[in-house]
């Protein structure tokens, strides 16, 4: 006798579960302890047989569902049919249940496919239950909650704002991504293509896809801990109506990712590695081309070297500043994409990118990912007073066990399975969007915990019985309280005590200062101020403050609305320090005429400095020099050519006849190469104004040159 959700039958419930994915697990483990017997059906049977190991009641077999006649013989054997298999073949599902007068839950949105069948399934009297997941799904579930208790008080929803991100947790995000895939890189990528609608300040909004991350903004979740940005996804506008709030002005439902992401992947856009376009090059070989081979090509760059791959990205891409262009070269070197690693050939540029992808930022073993999801409510009340109220979900996975992504996904979708099975879900094609649906189905995530072997996983239904809100006067809103796995006594050694760790410094005579040797310290400071130059009709600029200091006073500044103050914090210690910078500095700048002999050693062996900031260029394309450049149309969104360097310098006509010896600012003969400047060619009129100049900053002026062929 089998329980199901209070309700008693004499059979077994049977469902047929369709998919591998990551969040088969939990929704299967869930029915095995509700006592319902699963078929687990995949392309492979293999991974099918992987997913029940250890699992009651289970049975693996191998079923491709575009096999109508196959398909149909499996749905036809139980109550209920879950599609976890990618959304394109939900239909052939759904067809497959209406002929066998069969239930459906999938995690997916409701399509145009699925509605297009919609008088098919009232009429076989069936239900359809989709978008029972996390985003969407749970986000759903208490969207609707403070809708209804805000509507049932008399009050207006003015602004909807909803916010998810799947990501790995901070300590895993050590990629130029900040990103990893647990699911298909592909599928991931093609969704940053797809156009975004909204709603703001009662105004219909679009965003083309090509266009989606030049509108991602920082946002403030009120946890200074996560550096997050934010973009809308999909059409958003439909949700006035499903979620019954016409009064709202403005509703934006988008996604969450690490700062840095929408940068990263623009550059990625605008140099054409997300192509879908069929190239000969990136085909299945036996020897398959080196990545900066490949680059080459998909660039159309002079060679494979690093300096051209740059300048060719640099003739593609327009980057904010020199400290993002050298963040994001950065990153495409950390791809490998200037490597001499094979690629792995899938055809089209977005394919083998995506390969590498899935290689490179794949979770390790003992890594954890994040799920955090944000509702944003402005409220009107029925009093006219006017309320923002705030309700998160956090969430970390257990690198043991399941991932927050997985247990966010699975346990709504078999909890929906089961009221279906319970006879709980009216019939038609569904999705949460009423009280009457989405109220059980809270409840019932609060009541029923679920368990993994071989050990408990973090009780997520409990969780949701003891939300929180993230105001006071905010009842039940939707916080989920993060769960970490806590060191036991015998993991953590004991700390050690004062008296270890001054022993550690050794003798007291070696570190204690004495008080003649204060006062000798500060006598020498005496000295040096006595020895530096007076400059304080000049002044000099604080590095503590980035201010001009005067006089001791620090002159007044735009966000300065008290007026001048005297710099009292800027002890003896920084003041000198400062000073000597400044001399310093002026040596520097004075130094015009170029060393007859290169102060730093050329070898091969020499390390060249991090995180190279070069004064940027937009030199026009010699006829000769094949840049392949985009579109400058007015209305591209992004620019094709780098951003300028400021320069006064002449322009001469060069005499070399390769481009790739001329000087990237004025395109004359090059006399020098920057390895600060990763390896960047200048003149030394062009390279003394942007290392040496006003403008430089104390990066570029501790570049050192390196002599071009004797010229």
């Amino acid at each position: 006798m089998q329980k199901i959700f209070g309700g008693k039958s004499t059979t077994p419930k049977k469902v047929l579960l369709l998919g591998a994915g990551f969040v088969v697990k939990p929704t299967l483990t869930l029915l095995n302890e509700k006592g319902v017997e699963v078929t687990v059906a995949c392309r492979t049977l293999e991974n099918a047989q992987k997913l029940c190991k250890d699992v009651k009641n289970t049975i693996a077999i191998s079923l491709d569902v575009e096999n109508q006649e196959v398909l149909d013989a499996e749905v036809g054997k139980v109550d209920v049919a879950i599609s976890l298999i990618p959304y394109t073949f939900h239909p052939l599902v759904i067809k497959s249940a209406i002929r066998k007068k069969v239930d459906v839950v999938t995690t997916s949105y409701t399509s145009p496919a699925m509605v297009e069948l919609e008088k098919d399934i009232r009429e076989a009297g069936i239900t359809v239950m989709n978008e029972i997941g996390l985003d969407p799904g749970i986000d759903h579930l208490y969207a609707v909650k403070t809708i209804d208790e805000v509507h049932k008080a008399g009050g207006k929803i003015k602004g909807f704002l909803s916010y998810c991100g799947g990501l790995p947790a901070p300590e895993a995000s050590a990629n130029p991504l900040g990103y990893k895939f647990s699911w298909s890189a592909r599928g991931m990528l093609l969704a940053l293509g797809n156009t975004a609608r909204f709603l703001k300040d009662g105004k219909t909004e679009e965003i083309p896809g090509h266009d989606l991350m030049s509108v991602a903004k920082p946002y403030s979740t009120g946890y200074a801990g996560f550096a997050f940005v934010a973009y809308p996804n999909r059409d958003s506008t439909p949700f006035s109506k499903k979620y019954s709030i016409p009064e709202a002005s403005t509703i934006i439902r988008g996604t969450l990712r690490y700062a840095g992401f929408p940068e990263m992947i623009r550059c990625v856009v605008d140099l054409g590695f997300l192509s879908q376009d069929s190239q000969d090059f990136l085909k299945p070989s036996s020897k398959p081309l080196a990545w900066k081979d490949a680059t080459a090509k998909i660039l159309n760059a002079t060679s494979s070297s690093e300096h051209d791959l740059t300048w060719a990205i640099s003739s593609k891409h327009s980057f904010a500043n020199t400290d993002e262009k050298s963040r994001i070269i950065a990153g495409l070197r950390w791809i490998g994409l200037f490597s001499s690693e094979p690629i792995i050939p899938r055809s089209t540029p977005l394919d083998t990118l995506c390969a590498t992808l899935e290689k490179k930022m794949a979770y390790e073993d003992q890594e954890r990912d994040l799920v955090f999801l944000q509702h944003k409510f402005e409220i009107e009340h029925a009093d006219g007073k006017h309320e923002t109220r705030t309700s998160t979900l956090c969430e970390y996975g257990d690198p043991k066990g399941y991932s927050s992504m997985a247990k966010l996904v699975g346990i709504p979708c078999g909890v929906a399975v089961m009221q279906v099975l319970a006879g709980k879900m009216e019939k038609g094609l569904l999705a949460p969007y009423t009280p009457e649906i989405c109220n059980p189905l809270r409840d019932e995530l609060r009541e029923n915990p679920i368990q993994q072997p071989p050990q408990d996983i973090s009780n997520i239904t409990a969780r949701f019985h003891n939300l929180k809100s993230a105001r006071k006067n905010e009842p039940d809103a939707l916080i989920v309280s993060v769960a970490e796995a806590q060191p036991t006594e015998e993991d953590v050694p004991p700390s050690p005590t004062v008296e270890e760790l001054l022993a550690d410094l050794g003798p007291e005579e070696q570190w204690m200062i004495e008080r003649d040797e204060t006062s000798r310290i500060a006598s020498l400071l005496e000295e040096a101020k006595k020895v530096l130059p007076d400059n304080n009709d000049e002044g000099f600029r604080s590095v503590s403050t980035g201010k001009h200091v005067k006089d001791g006073l620090i002159e007044k500044g735009e966000d300065d609305t008290k007026g001048s103050r005297r710099a009292s914090s800027t002890n003896d210690e920084e003041e000198a320090a400062l000073q000597l910078q400044r001399i310093l500095d002026e040596l520097s700048v004075d130094d015009t005429d170029p060393p007859l002999v290169n102060e730093e050693p050329t070898s091969p062996e020499q390390p060249l400095r991090s995180l190279p900031s070069t004064p940027q260029t937009n030199p026009p394309a010699p006829m000769h020099h094949p840049t392949n450049l985009a579109s400058s149309d007015e209305n591209d969104i992004f620019p094709s050519v780098p951003l300028s360097f400021p320069s006064t310098t002449r322009k001469p006509t060069p005499k070399d006849e390769d481009p790739s010896n001329w000087c990237i600012i004025c395109l004359a003969d090059a006399t020098f190469r920057c390895p600060g400047c990763a390896g960047d060619l200048y003149c030394w009129g062009c390279w003394t104004e942007g290392h040496r100049g006003e403008g430089a900053r104390l990066e570029e002026r501790g570049h050192r040159w390196v002599a071009v062929g004797g010229r």
